[in-house]
């Protein structure tokens, strides 16, 4: 009798439900916009502005240099051609052959040159490696930084009142 009783218990009884289950990770909803209350300011942007090089101190750079430097080559170039065509030296290269180098060729032809006495020819040498590097510091500057001309100026608009002899009115201007 106890057998029966379970039995029907048992079998009449609701089954366990299985637990809930989590909401999913991923919403399948489509996804709303969401709208700030009190929205954070825009920045503004910079305008882009083109890297131009600074013309006037570009020229003025390969001017002073290419002067300076040029005339080094032509003294070089004509002391080589006369260290070759006199028979007197013949197994001896030029001693402004170093005139031949940018910037510190003057340096080199001062100290291989050994025929001068006094400091004139040196301290020309001096001036020229000076020159040089003023006109390729230049030409590098020009290059390197842009130019402030170069910025465009920000538009603006503008209205205002004006009064005259005969009555009153307005005026717009600005600048583009």
């Amino acid at each position: 009798m106890f057998l029966p009783l379970l039995v029907a218990t048992v079998l009449s009884a609701d089954p366990v439900a299985p637990p809930p289950s989590p909401p999913p990770l991923v919403s399948t909803e489509a996804a709303t916009p969401l709208v700030e209350a009190n929205p954070l300011p825009r920045l503004q942007e910079r305008p882009v502005v083109p890297r131009t090089p600074k013309r006037g101190l570009t020229i003025a750079g390969v001017a002073v240099f290419g002067a300076s430097y040029g005339l080094s080559l032509g003294i070089a170039a004509i002391a080589e051609l006369a260290a070759r065509s006199v028979p007197v030296f013949p197994a001896r290269e030029s001693s402004l052959t170093g005139l031949f180098v940018p910037v510190v060729g003057p340096i080199i032809a001062a100290s291989d040159f050994r025929n001068s006495n006094d400091g004139t020819f040196g301290f020309l040498m001096i001036c020229d490696t000076v020159v040089q590097a003023a006109g390729l510091t230049m030409l590098i500057i020009g290059l390197a930084l842009p130019d402030p001309a170069a910025v465009p100026a920000k538009p603006t608009v503008w209205l205002a009142p004006t009064f005259g002899a005969h009555g009153a009115g307005a005026s717009l201007g600005g600048t583009f």
